[in-house]
């Protein structure tokens, strides 16, 4: 297919999809959370808990500071009470390095990060859907300092964890990696494989479109941002 014949393709593609997005109703939902399986609820357990959603608040507060100390102190408890290798520590590591990316301190924020995928890959092996936080916080870190190249290959792990995995979010989560993946390697300027990545999240969309099962508009519009510029 000549070059202006894929673009003119692709266009009514997307010219689609936008005509169904209209006529079908579509709930912009967030995609599930995803929890920490029970456990029993030991008072190290409940307190650990409890500093957990503090930190959470505090962060979403701003109060980075405050938010480290609490989630300090709940790993801590997590670890005391459940050992080193539960998912609730791999999930407070990895909210502690988030925390120090955003205030700036990257080397740890690397650093705690590394540990929360070791600690969940201990936890519930090498193709846990709850590897995809850490996965994502460490290309996240990467891509700040301009390493795509090392952000791409995180990327890629979580398109073949989403591929693997079920349930009614699938189908969201996969867009949402294979576009991650497709801006990476655009910033790369490897815009084939960008534009090869962003067509397939274009196909999932447009089968959940055939299929009526909706899907989020803030996502599909990143999509369809991201894609445009490749076809001109």
């Amino acid at each position: 297919m000549r070059a202006t014949q894929y673009i003119a393709h692709m266009w009514k593609r997307l010219l689609k999809v936008l005509i169904a997005c209209l006529l079908v109703s579509v709930t912009a939902t967030a995609l599930a959370q995803k929890k920490i399986p029970p456990v029993v609820k030991t008072p190290q357990i409940v307190e650990a808990v409890r500093l957990n959603t503090q930190g959470m608040e505090l962060f979403e507060a701003g109060d980075y500071e405050g938010a480290a100390r609490a989630h300090s102190r709940a790993l801590e408890l997590f670890e005391k009470a459940l050992g080193p290798d539960h998912l609730a520590v791999g999930n407070s590591l990895n909210r502690l390095g988030a925390i120090a990316r955003v205030r700036g301190e990257y080397a740890r924020a690397e650093g705690l990060h590394r540990r929360a995928i070791a600690v969940i890959e201990r936890a519930e092996g090498p193709d846990s859907w709850r590897l995809t936080d850490p996965l994502n916080n460490l290309a996240l870190l990467y891509r700040l300092n301009g390493g795509y190249v090392h952000a791409a290959p995180l990327l890629e792990r979580i398109v073949t964890v989403e591929e693997k995995s079920v349930g009614p979010n699938r189908a969201n989560n996969l867009v949402v990696a294979l576009n991650n993946l497709a801006w990476a390697y655009r910033a790369q300027a490897e815009y084939a494989r960008a534009l090869t990545l962003y067509e397939r999240a274009l196909s999932i969309v447009e089968e959940a479109l055939r299929a009526d099962d909706g899907f989020p508009k803030p996502l599909l519009a990143t999509v369809l941002d991201n894609l445009a510029p490749l076809l001109f």
